[in-house]
């Protein structure tokens, strides 16, 4: 496979707008499709190397999963570790135990459905989350796992007539993908499913270049590369994604693949030095950006300052600087440090049972809150709603307080009614009283009237449309409190 210097330097076109994005810059608004530029010069490049030693009759498994494990696990593994002591330090245990989730997820190569069952990657608590992006790592992993495999079976049959079954899983995929956007956008952008087209576009532009090469063409390329800038500038988190509008990313990268070729305009604007050099630590600089801005914001009472998160992403370039240089480089190849395939192998799967390992003990202690300070665990313990003396009256409604009383008040509300119900716990004890409560995540009224992420409108409207018909024809409720979030249903 001949180098591309252009390559590099679109990486790093990619990866400074996530940073960015994720830094919380408006001007990037629409940072995050730079994981879609990702996807597509991921699968050019795989599938190429994969032709090439297939036309050659050199391809071999454990040769191309011993050059996937070199150039991933060292970096990530040294991420994870670094991660534990800050996460042991400062997160509460309900955090620390969604982290030891993810950690596990992340080392099972599984971390996309993961998050794709716990956050909106738009909503706030998402930023919070310091693996929150290696659920793109997780779906490249899962196509290194099955492209492979079929890519071979059907080489061996049509040979280069196998281009046609990837086009036609691409096609199959961004068909799920617009499908997705209907069922539900925040579940779609981390679904395997509504992500492999990208990868496949790439893959398509392998098969045609291996064909006929690299066609330069000012015109094409330039629109590549405009394409992605759109997609950069123009989209934000309202944007419906990963379906049709992630075509802009899709499109504009496989075009520069296929026309930005020497002597372009494009091709010598991202072939420039300082382009490829950041394009080259790329890498490590996805896996460092996010713990550094999750953990600042954590530690932080506020959000960081614009100059703080400029300084913080720069230092993420600055450490990915030392990571590529002295983690990822090391080990690429054949390495003194790993001489061996089955040293590869060997030392891999160990990494990968020693951070599943920590992930089901931090969760099965359901985040260590021994470790915090007595008046921290505290406080802690009061945020919880279903404290010990909350007693399940039916499927829906909650008694807190004092244990085994009759009450005459029943709190309606979604997730901010909790604020109210940890004071009222302690109020209720003290007075040997109890209280019913029915939190479900969604507002208090009888026709739900926002789309909740959590829950559809119809099961919102059902629960909370059952529980006040109920309360209202109990006659021994004489107080309903309606506690939510009101803004948010009437403004968004």
């Amino acid at each position: 496979m001949n180098y591309r210097r252009e390559i590099d330097g679109l990486r790093a076109f990619a990866i400074i707008p996530v940073i960015l994005f994720h830094a919380g810059f408006n001007l990037f608004s629409g940072g995050f499709a730079g994981v879609d530029v990702f996807f597509v010069i991921s699968g050019y490049l795989i599938t190429t190397v994969l032709l090439d030693e297939m036309i050659a009759g050199t391809f071999s498994f454990s040769n191309f999963y011993e050059r996937r494990a070199r150039r991933l696990l060292p970096a990530l593994f040294f991420v994870l570790l670094a991660c534990l002591p800050f996460a042991w330090a400062w997160m509460l245990s309900a955090h620390l135990s969604d982290f030891a989730a993810s950690i596990f997820s992340t080392a099972t190569f599984l971390s996309n459905f993961y998050f794709f069952s716990q956050v909106n990657y738009f909503s706030a608590n998402a930023e919070m989350q310091p693996l929150l992006h290696t659920w793109s790592l997780a779906v490249e992993e899962q196509y290194y796992l099955l492209f492979p495999p079929a890519l071979l079976a059907a080489f061996t049959l049509w040979k280069m007539k196998a281009i046609w079954l990837v086009a036609f899983f691409t096609v199959l995929s961004f068909y799920i993908a617009e499908y997705a956007l209907y069922e539900g956008a925040e579940r779609s952008f981390f679904f395997t499913g509504s992500r492999i087209w990208e990868i496949g576009a790439g893959s398509l532009a392998a098969f045609l270049i291996n064909k006929r090469g690299v066609t330069p063409n000012n015109g094409l390329a330039f629109l590549g590369f405009i394409a992605i800038w759109i997609a950069f500038l123009g989209y934000d988190k309202s944007t419906p994604f990963p379906g049709r509008y992630a075509l802009l990313p899709v499109l504009g990268t496989t075009l520069l693949i296929l026309y930005a070729g020497t002597g372009t305009w494009v091709a010598r604007l991202l072939s420039m030095r300082i382009f490829v050099g950041i394009g080259l630590i790329s890498y490590s600089a996805y896996l460092w950006h996010q713990p550094i801005f999750a953990f600042t914001r954590l530690r932080l009472i506020h959000e960081p300052s614009w100059q703080v998160m400029l300084i913080l992403s720069l230092s993420a370039l600055i450490i990915a600087t030392f990571s590529w240089r002295f983690v990822e480089q090391p080990f690429r190849g054949k390495s003194p440090w790993l001489p061996k395939r089955i040293h590869v192998y060997l030392s891999s799967v160990t990494g990968l049972l020693f951070f599943i390992t920590i992930g089901i003990w931090a969760y099965s202690m359901n985040g260590l809150p021994e470790r915090l300070p007595k008046n921290v665990s505290k406080l802690e313990q009061m945020t919880s709603l279903h404290s010990a003396s909350c007693i399940q009256k039916n499927s829906n409604t909650c008694i807190i307080g004092a244990v085994g009383q009759s009450y005459d008040t029943i709190m309606f509300g979604d997730s901010h009614a909790n604020v109210y119900a940890s004071g009222f716990q302690q109020h209720l004890e003290r007075n040997d009283i109890s209280m019913g409560t029915v939190i479900g995540g969604c507002a208090p009224v009888i026709n739900h009237i926002k789309h909740n992420p959590s829950k559809s409108d119809a099961e919102c409207s059902a629960l909370m449309s059952e529980q006040l018909l109920i309360a209202s024809d109990n006659n021994e409720i004489d107080r309903i409190i309606l506690s939510a979030e009101w803004a948010y249903y009437i403004h968004g």
